[in-house]
């Protein structure tokens, strides 16, 4: 007994991570099989009291406790904070009336008053680290979302389904008929994959299909609905995305499964929505390992809602904003490193960067370009290929020569260069810009770009926290979306415990390339969805922008302003509390 207790001890993270999911999912089952009812919450949370603490006297079995309660009050405090409010929501979630709504509302907040506890355990235990922290927080609030979040109720999901699904024709050597068509099951195929409002009522039928068995697994080929090219409808059909495939790999190895397995369709596309999540998860979890600086950048806006939302979901975003990180992330670590420093399996590090960089470079029509070059670029400049004297001279000659070409088309070319053809939009009866109007007026590109600045600036920043949730018709509410924002600010300012820190060249670098990119997905959303008539860029949200986070943030961590890990555990125990009040926002949606 001695021996196993000692074990125990040696092991008490991996030990009471498993104690407190097997009773997470107990507590969860007894809710569900009880009907909500107030005895089986009372039961669950008598387990909850016994289990965390027994789990928390071994976590800090050794220390100090009254030691740790005084530095880590905040931490503990947050923690009692969010339980109460989870504890409140879930009698009012059972006054709503029985049903399989209401069971999965009061279980996700048993699951999340677990994830509380253990969050401030974690956080007062001065092992922990930020990827470790990561995981439960990541998978626990994402389960949430992707349960909150029926199929179709999130952006393009449509879309992306269907693409996935192509895909995973493809990995189980099915072959269409037509190029226009998809292969998929009768049952797939009946599927609506309309845009979906959702009433409880509705909610309670789409569980209740969730366990249904699969009835027609007949292949038949698919051909994209026909939609009046002037509504909203034909912007939001059914179709395949004609992108790039590995984009998918994921929720489509998550389909292919659900296939093999005969689940039926709602299973089939939860399981694919499942690997995208764990690949987001694992992904993110490395680049946090491997990051020499700025962890708390990356942890604070991996959990925010809208990432939370993409990564519960089968968007491609979740690829691109992981091999975005990935690149910034293995730079710092590979080639912004003391000589002295020895890294551990470098050929193996430097392939994935240039898998990664290779991969990202051509998504979305190259707006990801420099980010995917930055390796590149670090890479040069410490082999001293690239000097301050080469790039100052290159910074001087870019200018020169965009003088000389403006001066030629105003001066000497006034008129138009090339012909402007008329190109109508397909969710408004108007034309739309064309890269042949930015040719014929290339200053007309800056007047766009600081307008659409200035009148939608606040827009892209809320969108980029998660302002806008599902088909953009929930709205977070504003003091949340500003707790984000602070969060991320705090997140930027440098940390006293980190050994390194970024020359001002890098920081600039990182600066003018993540502008760049936000300038390109701009012009790019603006050729393709915006009106002539509109003197700023139409369509653009903030989630286009999430791949360039990291590399944009780190330019702000200057070494002026420092705090100490004290600013960690608060930062950390408030996104957690926010996350809570998100969650059980998203849940209340509906009473």
């Amino acid at each position: 007994m001695r021996t196993l207790f000692n074990t125990l001890e040696q092991k008490r993270y991996p030990f009471t991570l498993c104690v407190n999911l097997l009773f997470c999912l107990l507590s969860v089952l007894i809710t569900h099989m009880a009907g909500a009812s107030i005895w089986s919450v009372a039961f669950a949370a008598a387990i909850f009291l016994v289990v965390e603490a027994s789990c928390m006297y071994l976590l800090f079995h050794g220390h100090d406790f009254k030691e740790l309660c005084r530095k880590n009050w905040f931490v503990i405090l947050a923690a009692l904070f969010a339980m109460a409010y989870l504890l409140v929501n879930i009698f009012r979630f059972m006054q709503a009336g029985a049903g399989s709504y209401t069971d999965l509302c009061v279980s996700l907040c048993i699951g999340m008053i677990y994830l509380s506890a253990f969050s401030a355990g974690s956080a007062m235990d001065h092992e922990w680290s930020y990827e470790k922290i990561f995981l439960p927080q990541a998978f626990i609030f994402a389960a949430v979302f992707s349960l909150a979040f029926p199929l179709n109720t999130i952006a393009d999901e449509p879309q992306h389904m269907r693409t996935a699904y192509n895909l995973s024709n493809i990995m189980m050597g099915i072959k269409s008929p037509d190029s226009k068509a998809v292969m998929m099951r009768q049952d797939d195929a009946d599927y609506d994959f309309g845009y979906t409002v959702y009433s409880i009522d509705d909610f309670n039928r789409y569980l209740e299909e969730l366990s249904e068995p699969l009835k027609d697994d007949t292949l038949i080929p698919v051909y994209a609905d026909q939609f009046d090219p002037q509504s909203l409808d034909y912007a939001r059909r059914p179709m395949v995305f004609d992108t790039e495939w590995y984009q998918y790999i994921a929720p489509a190895a998550g389909i292919t499964l659900g296939r093999i397995l005969k689940l039926n369709t709602i299973s089939m596309y939860l399981l694919g929505r499942l690997f995208n999540l764990l690949f987001y998860i694992i992904t993110i979890y490395f680049a946090l390992k491997l990051l020499p600086i700025g962890k708390s950048i990356l942890y604070t806006f991996s959990l925010t809602p809208i990432s939370l939302q993409l990564a519960s979901s089968m968007s491609r975003d979740v690829f691109r904003i992981s091999a975005a990180v990935m690149v910034a992330a293995l730079t710092l670590h590979l080639f912004y490193h003391d000589d002295e420093e020895k890294i551990r399996h470098p050929k193996l590090k430097i392939a994935l960067l240039a898998l990664c960089s290779v991969s990202l470079l051509p998504l979305r029509t190259y707006v990801y370009s420099l980010i995917a070059l930055l390796p590149a670029f670090v890479f040069f400049y410490r082999k001293k290929w690239i000097t301050d004297r080469m790039i100052r001279i290159f910074v001087i000659v870019c200018f020169a020569v965009f003088i000389i070409l403006m001066g030629l088309k105003y001066i000497v070319f006034p008129g138009n260069i090339v012909e402007e053809p008329e190109v109508w939009l397909t969710w408004t009866p108007e034309l739309s810009y064309t890269k042949e109007v930015f040719i014929n007026h290339p200053l007309f590109i800056f007047t766009l770009l600081k307008n659409t600045f200035w009148y939608r600036g606040d827009y892209y920043l809320k969108t980029m926290i998660g302002y806008q949730l599902g088909w953009l018709d929930i709205n977070i509410p504003d003091f949340l979306v500003s707790t984000f924002l602070l969060l991320v600010g705090a997140s930027v300012i440098r940390r006293d415990y980190e050994k390194k820190e970024l020359s001002p060249l890098l920081r600039w670098t990182m600066f003018i390339f993540s502008m760049i990119g936000v300038c390109l997905i701009i012009l790019g959303i603006t050729i393709t969805w915006t009106p002539v008539t509109s003197i700023v860029a139409e369509g653009v949200q903030g989630r286009y922008f999430l791949p360039l986070a990291l590399p944009f943030l780190l330019a702000f961590r200057g070494r002026s302003i420092t705090a100490n890990e004290k600013c960690d555990l608060y930062c950390i125990s408030i996104q957690s509390a926010a996350l809570i009040i998100t969650c059980v926002f998203i849940l209340m949606r509906l009473l």
